[in-house]
C-alpha cells in the first residue's frame, strides 16, 4: 500500500505505525486532506468525518498527533 506522498514521509509514517502499533494499511485507504505542512488522515462514521490521525511538518521535522479515533480506527 502506498499514500501517495514523498517517499520519506511516507516512510516516516510507516515507521510511525509501526513504532505505536498502527495498522499502516487501514491509514493508507483513509481519506486524506492536506494543508501547509500538515495532512490529516480521516474516516466517515455514521455520516461524519472523523481524523484518526494527524501529521505536521516536512522533512525531518515530522511530528505526529493522535486523536480520540486512533486506537479504535488503527489498532493492530
Amino acid at each position: 500500500m502506498s499514500l501517495g506522498v514523498e517517499i520519506s514521509l511516507e516512510n516516516q509514517i510507516r515507521a510511525y505505525c509501526i513504532k505505536n502499533n498502527l495498522n499502516f494499511n487501514l491509514l493508507a485507504d483513509m481519506k486524506k486532506r492536506w494543508g501547509i505542512d500538515m495532512l490529516k488522515f480521516e474516516t466517515i462514521e455514521q455520516g461524519l468525518s472523523r481524523v484518526v490521525l494527524e501529521v505536521y511538518g516536512y522533512g525531518d521535522n515530522v511530528e505526529f498527533k493522535q486523536t480520540e479515533h486512533t486506537k479504535k480506527h488503527l489498532s493492530m
